[in-house]
């Protein structure tokens, strides 16, 4: 319902007004290429999406813009938020629910919308761990609670939604107030509520931890997509004989007789 809503409010922007109500068979490629003077991401996608629709159907034979003649997308950079900036922001938070809320989002790194729709009934005490389903994707991910996140949760709910408030909003609305503290934190403005998911990945590689749990934790099926979101990471390589003796300590030296 989420995505057919997504596409519904897409298709509503006035820069698809020149197409609107065109025959599909009298869409020439000028029309297309009028839209794609200047347009955002967003709009050669959903573009692409709509040709990609008609040709699956049946209703046109060939592209009306050929593969070779749309915009070239240059996504923007990501990064995962700093710690520094992280301790910035909760400083600067007298909301208790939201302050929780990034908390929760600098242990776990759920997705925002994730995070914000969690229940007491995800968190399983006795085996210690926290389970729901991507919204996006419906991939499951788990992850185990540690002393810090026990400290985040203890201070939630027990019945019901964690972050009631936050629940009932929209994702653009958690943004738009994300992007105001940002503001006032002084942190600059490619830092989204979805760079804890990047950090977490990022920090996650630093320190080590198998490809597979970092996963799992994050819910990425691919491993294509959990490589973008953990690339920035920064590894440093101990020395091999730190390593060495890491994984195969010395044995004790043997006690001298008095």
């Amino acid at each position: 319902d989420s995505t057919r809503e997504r596409y519904a409010s897409a298709f509503r922007n006035p820069i698809y007004d020149p197409i609107r109500h065109k025959p599909l068979l009298e869409t020439a490629t000028a029309d297309f290429l009028q839209i794609l003077q200047d347009p955002k991401p967003s709009h050669v996608f959903y573009l692409k999406c709509l040709q990609s629709f008609a040709l699956g159907l049946g209703w046109i034979s060939f592209p009306i813009v050929p593969p070779k003649v749309w915009p070239k997308h240059r996504p923007k950079a990501r990064r995962g938020i700093t710690l520094e900036e992280h301790q910035r922001l909760l400083t600067l938070t007298e909301s208790a629910e939201w302050k929780l809320y990034l908390e929760l989002l600098w242990e776990t790194g759920a997705a925002q919308t994730d995070a914000a729709t969690l229940k007491a009934e995800d968190i399983d005490w006795q085996a210690r761990t926290v389970t729901y389903f991507r919204k996006k994707t419906g991939t499951r991910a788990q992850i185990t609670i540690s002393k810090k996140l026990e400290t985040v949760l203890s201070h939630l709910p027990t019945i019901g939604a964690l972050f009631p408030i936050l629940a009932q909003e929209t994702a653009h609305v958690r943004s738009k107030r994300f992007a105001r503290q940002s503001l006032l934190a002084k942190i600059s403005e490619d830092v989204t509520l979805h760079c804890y998911r990047y950090s977490w990945a990022e920090r996650a590689n630093s320190a080590g931890m198998p490809e597979r749990f970092a996963q799992a934790a994050l819910g990425h099926s691919s491993s294509a997509v959990h490589h973008a979101y953990a690339k920035k990471a920064i590894i440093i390589a101990p020395s091999l004989e730190d390593y060495e003796n890491k994984v195969n300590p010395p044995p004790p030296a043997p006690s001298v007789a008095a």
